[in-house]
């Protein structure tokens, strides 16, 4: 079965929609153009969009900008949401404004989370970020967008020192900028600040979201997404392994209460304002693993192969406060229910 079209992705775009029913219906009442579509933030996004959009009759296309967007296209069209869908193939790096609409909400999800880029061609991950978001920012300026919100990261916080509980988005912490490994984190805190400038100077109504880290259908089960990983370990019978003693501490969100949050931020946060997106529901790796193979009839099936040190504990945990007390969101799926929907997902898929 198509990942897009299963009944647990039908059951949870009803959830959005229904819970951001009020945002979604004013967001919708005129065009989005929304970067990195095909991506997993892009697809939760995009599907939900035009799930209400379906629902409510509303009058917003969505125009989908993605290097190969037309496969994704396709697969819309079979899950019934082809209509109000305008594909858009572009780099962002070189998106054009001539066929988009003025006076769209701007939403900029391109950016490549792959560790492997971030590794191997630091420079091109800087390039991709900074860049694109120069050319997202023209375009934003030259079609007056309503409305702009950038997909940034946790990363730009640097590493979260042990004894500070959570990252709330007033903390001065930063990469280290003597390791390229911090190509990724230090683009991304340029981009906000980029867009941060254009909105001073430019009128441009900027404002940022901080993802930290998801547990939700569409995340990549190969990649170097530790709980992707797990689940697709799990799904597929073998041993998951961790290389670390499997100590450090992290945050998963679920899909639905991300997408719900984005849109929520979309349509009422601040401009200037960077709101952390996550959830603040600790869990280390180890037990992270042990959960996962549980839940997936695999209990049993994992291996620690190191030991936690100093060095190689870290904690990624985000203050969720902010979005919380101004927009009024809250997380509705803990983590138990992420991993079992997501467990669902794999197995429909």
């Amino acid at each position: 079965m198509d990942p897009l079209t299963n009944s647990r992705v039908t059951e949870d775009m009803a959830e959005i929609v229904s819970r951001s029913a009020a945002d979604l219906r004013y967001i919708g009442q005129s065009d989005v153009i929304l970067t990195g579509a095909t991506g997993f933030v892009g697809q939760w996004l995009s599907m939900s969009y035009l799930s209400a959009r379906k629902a409510y009759s509303l009058p917003g296309r969505l125009f989908a900008v993605a290097r190969s967007p037309h496969e994704f296209e396709q697969r819309m069209s079979e899950a019934g949401l082809a209509d109000g869908l305008v594909a858009v193939p572009a780099d962002v790096r070189t998106l054009a404004s001539d066929s988009l609409p003025e006076g769209a909400s701007i939403i900029h999800a391109a950016t490549p989370a792959r560790a492997s880029l971030n590794s191997s061609q630091p420079l091109e991950m800087i390039d991709i970020i900074v860049q694109g978001q120069s050319k997202v920012l023209e375009v934003a300026k030259k079609i007056k967008a309503r409305r702009f919100l950038f997909l940034s990261s946790g990363a730009v916080y640097g590493r979260q020192p042990h004894n500070v509980v959570s990252l709330k988005e007033t903390w001065e912490g930063a990469p280290l900028v003597g390791d390229p490994a911090n190509a990724y984190h230090e683009a991304k805190r340029l981009a906000e600040m980029l867009g941060n400038i254009a909105c001073s100077t430019e009128g441009v109504s900027f404002t940022s979201a901080r993802l930290f880290a998801f547990l939700a259908p569409f995340l990549p089960l190969d990649e170097h997404f530790a709980a992707g990983n797990f689940l697709g370990n799990a799904s597929r019978g073998e041993t998951i392994s961790i290389s670390s003693g499997g100590g450090s501490i992290r945050t998963y969100q679920y899909g639905t209460d991300m997408a719900v949050w984005l849109w929520a931020i979309l349509a009422r946060g601040r401009p200037l304002v960077a709101y952390n997106v996550g959830s603040d529901q600790e869990i280390t790796v180890r037990a992270l693993a042990e959960l996962i193979a549980r839940q997936s009839g695999s209990e049993g099936n994992v291996e620690i192969k190191g030991t936690d040190t100093e060095s190689n504990v870290t904690r990624y945990v985000p203050d969720v406060n902010l979005v919380r007390d101004e927009l009024g969101v809250s997380n509705m799926v803990n983590l138990g229910d992420a991993i079992s929907r997501t467990i669902q997902w794999v197995r429909q898929s």
